[in-house]
Order: C-alpha cells, then structure tokens, then sequence
C-alpha cells in the first residue's frame, strides 16, 4: 500500500496528504481529481486509524457504486 510506504518516510499526516495526491493522479481524470483526493484522504485515514485496510476498501467500493449509479441515472454532478 503506498500509504505504507510514505509512512515510512514521513509523518504520518503527511503521509496521508500524499498518499491521497498520489491516489488522485493515478486515475488520470483531471475533472474528478479533488473528489478522488477526497476519496483518498477518507480510506487513508481509515487505514491509519483502523491500522488495517478493510473499511478503507469498503469505503472505496461505496465511492465507486455511487459514480457508477450516478453515471447510469445521468445526474449531472458538476
């Protein structure tokens, strides 16, 4: 996990900031890049807190139902 292995390297919040930018870059959709930071910072500091990865994993299969639901009703969302 990358978080992991910024926490290696550096305070755990900032750890976690990055973790979240790097989150948002790897998925190269400029439009959603601050809600995926978001999504980013919320499982990260759900692995931090829980020191597992389990909530941050259902958290991002919820975040990921909700683009695909939002995408199949055509909300607009910006």
């Amino acid at each position: 996990m990358t978080l992991r292995a910024f926490e290696a390297r550096m305070r755990p919040r900032i750890a976690l900031v990055v973790s979240a930018l790097v989150f948002g870059a790897v998925h190269l959709q400029l439009l959603q890049f601050p809600a995926l930071v978001a999504i980013g910072l919320v499982c990260g500091w759900l692995a931090q807190r829980d020191g597992r990865i389990g909530r941050a994993i259902w958290a991002h299969v919820g975040f990921n139902g909700l683009t695909v639901a939002l995408l199949l009703l055509e909300i607009p969302t910006g």
